[in-house]
């Protein structure tokens, strides 16, 4: 696949993505911005890889101090712009909701997904994060 074909073609960094976020600085949210819409326009994809997204979320909830139901929002929709190529999608998308949504840990909503993506409906742990989730039974070990 060369760099001029469809698919995907190159990874994209936490630090082009944070600057469309945050509009700042506003000229690598422009260039950022710009190479989103050169991608798309070319019918290719830059992959956007787990640890990213969970930097993404970390960064901007630690040092920007960014409200956990606006980072689920507003990292869902960047994450559906047709030029990233997220995986596992699903999985992504589902634990952002629940981040959002339930008021836990990014890290532990992502164990929490890939636990029902498998069948799995207990967790051995001390964090009780995990019992504001329905559906998951966290065990105390003793």
């Amino acid at each position: 696949m060369t760099a001029d074909g469809p698919g995907r073609v190159a990874a994209v960094d936490t630090n082009v993505l944070l600057p469309i976020l945050l509009g700042d600085p506003a000229d690598d949210a422009e260039a950022a911005y710009a190479l989103l819409r050169r991608t798309a326009a070319r019918g290719q994809q830059l992959r956007v890889y787990l640890w990213s997204v969970a930097e993404m979320v970390f960064t901007l909830e630690r040092r920007y101090k960014v409200d956990r139901a606006s980072i689920a929002a507003d990292v869902s929709s960047l994450l559906a712009d047709p030029a990233l190529a997220v995986e596992p999608e699903g999985l992504l998308l589902e634990a952002l909701a629940v981040y959002g949504q339930y008021n836990v840990p990014f890290g532990d909503a992502l164990i929490a997904m890939s636990m029902r993506t498998e069948g799995i409906g207990a967790i051995w742990s001390w964090d009780r994060d995990f019992e504001r989730l329905p559906g998951l039974e966290r065990r105390a070990p003793a």
